[in-house]
């Protein structure tokens, strides 16, 4: 049975994970800062209209999904 992650940030490390992909790299990956992403990680800052589309874009991570748990 596939379970998905309760929270955006737990997808995000999901997706971390599964593309092996460190902090730094997954914060040049979605052209944000380390400092913003290691905010969002913890739940510390919300996710805005534009993140949430790079996350979509850039880690496959559905909009459904992000509208849902963001």
């Amino acid at each position: 049975m596939h379970v998905e992650p309760a929270t955006l940030p737990e997808m995000i490390r999901l997706r971390m994970f599964q593309e092996n992909l460190k902090q730094r790299d997954t914060a040049n990956v979605l052209g944000i800062t380390k400092t913003r992403l290691s905010e969002v990680l913890p739940g510390k800052r919300k996710v805005n209209m534009d993140l949430a589309i790079r996350l979509h874009d850039k880690l496959h991570i559905r909009a459904e999904y992000i509208l849902k748990t963001a």
